[in-house]
């Protein structure tokens, strides 16, 4: 595991409005963990974007991870674009 910071300036570089907070704790680096404002899970607009393939994609306990068959190389442009409820992403560095 790697530990990971989230930084406002994620939410730019993701092309949404999401409250993106500077906390450190590990995760995966073949997940992203996320929230969302309805609980359910939200969907990457461009799933191709993250050098790895999708494996699955939850949402329990109110948190969102998205799981990679391999680490996560790169963050395509508009990856979330359009996911408007999402409110927190957390990517591993």
């Amino acid at each position: 595991m790697k530990t990971i910071k989230t930084v406002s300036l994620i939410a730019f570089l993701l092309c949404i409005f999401a409250k993106v907070t500077a906390t450190e704790y590990s995760i995966p680096d073949n997940e992203i963990h996320y929230t969302s404002t309805d609980g359910n899970i939200v969907t990457p607009y461009k799933t191709d974007g993250f050098g790895a393939n999708i494996i699955s994609n939850t949402y329990e306990n109110g948190q969102g991870i998205i799981t990679f068959d391999n680490p996560i190389t790169s963050l395509g442009t508009y990856a979330f674009s359009g996911c408007s409820s999402l409110t927190d992403v957390t990517l591993p560095s």
